[in-house]
């Protein structure tokens, strides 16, 4: 049990050093909390509410992957590498594809019931 309380306990630790340190991370916070925040006005069903977790999951996985990969690579070296700039290129780019398919969902999650309260 402790193994699992200590494997816990560094999990948050990277989550809460993530949050303090990555600026895209924050951002994409903000944008989990809205999203949330919206779920609730709008009252969204039960497979909707599945799809934004789901996206808030896969944006703000990628992007720890992605933080992680810079870190590592600028762990290595402070000089830059081609090599390394194209690894943060791609990691990147992963990143930005989680974020496209999260907005095309939210659009078709948010976008009808919001245009519904206007008229």
């Amino acid at each position: 049990m402790k193994k699992f309380y200590n494997s816990f306990r560094y999990a948050a630790n990277g989550f809460i050093q993530f949050m303090r340190t990555d600026r895209n991370g924050q951002i994409e916070m903000v944008c989990a909390l809205v999203g949330i925040g919206l779920g609730i006005v709008l009252n969204i069903s039960p497979v909707e509410w599945g799809m934004i977790i789901f996206c808030i999951g896969i944006v703000l996985a990628a992007e720890m992957f992605n933080h992680a990969i810079e870190k590592t690579n600028d762990f290595i070296s402070k000089e830059h590498h081609r090599e390394i700039g194209i690894i943060k290129d791609v990691a990147a780019s992963a990143v930005m594809m989680t974020v496209f398919m999260a907005v095309a969902i939210c659009y078709i999650v948010f976008f009808s019931k919001i245009m519904a309260c206007f008229s």
